[in-house]
């Protein structure tokens, strides 16, 4: 990647981790580490041998990631920033039970949401929909971007409403990760008609509203907004 970094020294109050740059830009990351499935695994240890444990999580935003990002939002902006240095988070999760860590952070972050449309000829079709549903970047304008490293491969998901977004495009880190083809950014979206953003300001209870919105946007009536869900099965075979 060619970047340069330093950890940052631990103070009474909490900051961030690490300081990184390259080519005069500067980032701050808040590094943050997911458990693998604790709960599962729990009951998958108090399931007999040969026992299938079932796993079914809704996929939507997240109470536990939008905590992790509300910890990570403030020891960024506790951190001096040198250098007019960029805020992110690095979302360390590696998942050996179930791989859905990128799904859920994406969702948590964007308010993804899973929608069937129709267009005018009234020929339906699926497409993902961004901010269509409560989303943590809409309230954590101070963190940058978030980058979800689950082990395999890692991803950069960009905040569009975040502080100096346009100038954030144009950095080092944002350009890495375009390069490599591991950039998530609704701005990329706004012209293609399979992925969709809801980029209205209104709560996110004003469904109807939002609705209306992609009606007139893209002319597109959304018929339904289905319940996604990451299903599994774990089995414990003893070694022999």
């Amino acid at each position: 990647m060619g970047f340069e970094a330093n950890p940052i020294p631990e103070h009474r109050n909490e900051r961030a981790d690490i300081s990184s740059w390259k080519n005069g830009d500067y980032y701050l990351f808040e590094v943050k580490t997911r458990e693998d499935h604790p709960s599962l695994m729990k009951r998958v240890l108090r399931t007999p041998d040969f026992e299938i444990t079932e796993y079914k999580k809704e996929l939507r935003r997240s109470n536990a990631i939008s905590a992790i990002m509300k910890k990570a939002s403030s020891q960024l902006s506790k951190t001096p920033k040198e250098n007019n240095a960029f805020s992110c988070v690095w979302f360390r999760a590696v998942d050996h039970l179930i791989p859905d860590v990128v799904e859920f952070v994406q969702t948590s972050l964007y308010g993804i949401r899973h929608l069937l449309l129709f267009d005018s000829e009234r020929k339906s079709f699926y497409a993902k929909c961004y901010y269509f549903d409560y989303n943590d970047f809409f309230v954590y304008r101070n963190i940058n971007a978030v980058v979800i490293d689950d082990g395999n491969a890692m991803y950069i998901c960009v905040n569009d409403f975040a502080e100096r977004i346009q100038e954030f495009r144009n950095s080092e880190l944002y350009r890495y990760y375009d390069g490599v083809g591991a950039l998530i950014d609704p701005e990329k979206f706004r012209n293609d008609g399979s992925v969709l953003v809801a980029d209205v300001d209104c709560p996110r209870n004003q469904v109807d509203r939002i609705k209306r919105y992609i009606l007139r946007k893209y002319g597109l009536k959304v018929s339904n907004v289905f319940e996604m869900k990451s299903l599994a099965g774990i089995m414990m075979i003893p070694k022999e």
